[in-house]
């Protein structure tokens, strides 16, 4: 008998949860597993949603920091000052694309391109001068900005400010027409952006039958 009892062999008893702690388990992993799920979504959609937003800038290198001067003699327009015109990307995504930037001068004024190679002169336009960029595959990175073009500009003397410019750019970002003014008063230039190119075109083409 004692033979018999010792080769039956102990049989080790897993203590379960209860019912009610294996559904509190359940419910925690559950909620776990929806916030993961709700977490990668939104990074996800976040992400798709990052796109690049370029803008225009323009500057000219003179002496007093932060203005631009134009220098007048005799003539009926300035002497020549170097006019750099650049973009910003203030989005979110580096943008890799540039489809169309054209950029036109008012007849008022005299330009000539110091940037030769990288635009092209429209010699169809009557009204005003007008030159296309040519490099389509540039690449801006995010809250960075990149100088694209130099010229030469003479401006008119008067008193009021001066709108010599209209440009229009497209690309991977939300298409823009803009305006460029010249302060007299205040000595700088002042770029007014627009998504809505109709409200653009009608502010120049008004400024143009004047």
């Amino acid at each position: 008998m004692s033979k018999i009892e010792n080769n039956i062999q102990k049989v080790h008893v897993v203590n379960f949860p209860e019912k009610d702690k294996w559904d509190k388990l359940q419910i925690i992993v559950t909620i776990i597993s929806l916030l993961l799920a709700t977490v990668s979504t939104w990074l996800y959609i976040h992400e798709i949603k990052k796109c690049p937003d370029l803008y225009v800038s323009v500057f000219s290198p003179t002496p007093t920091l932060g203005k631009v001067i134009f220098e007048f003699g005799d003539n009926a327009l300035s002497n020549p000052l170097e006019f750099d015109v650049s973009l910003q990307n203030k989005g979110d995504k580096k943008s890799e694309s540039l489809t169309k930037f054209t950029l036109m001068f008012d007849r008022k004024v005299e330009v000539s391109l110091k940037s030769q190679g990288l635009w092209e002169e429209d010699k169809e336009s009557q009204d005003f001068k007008t030159f296309h960029y040519l490099k389509e595959d540039l690449g801006i990175n995010s809250d960075t900005s990149r100088r694209i073009g130099k010229f030469d500009l003479c401006i008119p003397k008067q008193a009021k400010p001066l709108l010599f410019a209209m440009f229009i750019i497209e690309g991977d970002f939300k298409r823009k027409m803009g305006l460029i003014y010249y302060d007299y008063l205040n000595e700088k230039y002042n770029v007014v952006q627009y998504t809505d190119p109709h409200r653009a075109t009608e502010v120049w083409n008004k400024h143009l039958n004047q």
